[in-house]
Order: C-alpha cells, then sequence, then structure tokens
C-alpha cells in the first residue's frame, strides 16, 4: 500500500478557486484504478491549509496515477 499526506497552503484570495480544483482533483483520484481513499482537510484555524491524504494499493497504480 502507498499512503500519501500532503500539506497544501493556497493563498487567501484564491480560496474560491483552490476547494473546487481539490475537488475536482479528489474525484479524478478515485476513479483510478488502486484508489482506495482520496480526501482533504481544512487544517483547524488555518483557514488557507489543507491536508490532502490518499491510499493506493500498490506503487504500480500509485504511479500510474501520477502519470495520468
Amino acid at each position: 500500500m502507498v499512503v500519501i499526506h500532503i500539506l497544501a497552503k493556497a493563498q487567501s484570495d484564491k480560496l474560491a478557486t483552490f476547494e473546487p480544483l481539490l475537488r475536482s482533483v479528489i474525484q479524478d483520484a478515485l476513479a483510478t484504478q488502486g484508489c482506495a481513499k482520496y480526501e482533504w482537510y481544512r487544517v483547524p484555524d488555518i483557514a488557507n491549509h489543507f491536508v490532502i491524504y490518499g491510499e493506493f494499493d500498490s506503487e504500480e497504480n500509485f504511479r500510474a496515477y501520477l502519470v495520468a
């Protein structure tokens, strides 16, 4: 299993476009073969920080996701 954990910081003036972009990325990732989980969360008390978390069943499927 491959686990990814990303801390992302959006520019405060771009939050309105960043969140829909995250939703799109999550939707695409979940459609990828071998993606077991892919989600994002806001960091409490820091409006423009996000945690992105994903799980893939194999390194091969994760690499395929990266190049897609």
